[in-house]
């Protein structure tokens, strides 16, 4: 599924498999994210994102981040 950003142009990638995990998300999309609070860069760690300033974690559903406040778990919650 592609995701719009301005002209360009990014492919979503699902279903892999576990051995392909980083690759869950095109890595020219995952240097556009950013935390919606810190507005700075996240690092994909499993199937979440993970804020590099405050630690909250967005899911990551059916391949599309999930960049919401309300849908991040916070630091020190599992």
């Amino acid at each position: 599924m592609p995701v719009g950003h301005g002209s360009r142009c990014f492919a979503v990638r699902k279903n892999r498999p576990m051995s392909e995990q980083q690759d869950i998300i095109d890595k020219d999309l995952l240097k556009v994210l950013a935390c919606p609070d810190c507005k700075v860069s996240v690092r994909l760690e499993g199937q979440k994102l993970i804020c590099d300033k405050c630690g909250r974690r967005y899911p990551i559903r059916d391949g599309i981040p999930i960049m919401l406040m309300d849908e991040a778990e916070q630091p020190g919650k599992p």
